[in-house]
């Protein structure tokens, strides 16, 4: 499947794949999808981006009016189902935040907004 992800939606989602729990079968193909998912370094200084761990979570910080191309990412079933379980195991939501980032996607992998 395809997702049509902008960089806020990109963003979003690496972080929440990072912070799944993953044995080490798998693990590879969550960094990979966290690699697909990523800005390239072109992208990054296009939109101000910075990086910081707090609490162990990685945390993006970028300029709130930049904006990039929208991009089409390529999902096999596998990383489909980690995005999936990465939107469902994230232990809650700012609703304002995530209205602006969240609907498209869940739209996008079918996921009903109940």
């Amino acid at each position: 499947m395809t997702l049509l992800l902008n960089h806020v939606q990109r963003l979003n989602l690496k972080v929440m794949v990072g912070a799944l729990v993953a044995d080490i079968g798998s693990i590879r193909a969550h960094w990979a999808l966290q690699d697909k998912l990523m800005l390239t370094d072109e992208e990054a200084v296009g939109v101000g981006l910075t990086s910081a761990f707090v609490g162990g979570r990685e945390i993006y910080n970028w300029l709130p009016d930049s904006s990039l191309v929208c991009m089409h990412i390529e999902l096999d079933e596998r990383e489909k189902a980690i995005v999936e379980q990465a939107i469902q195991a994230w232990p809650s939501y700012q609703i304002s935040q995530a209205r602006g980032w969240l609907p498209a996607i869940l739209e996008q992998l079918g996921i009903p907004l109940k």
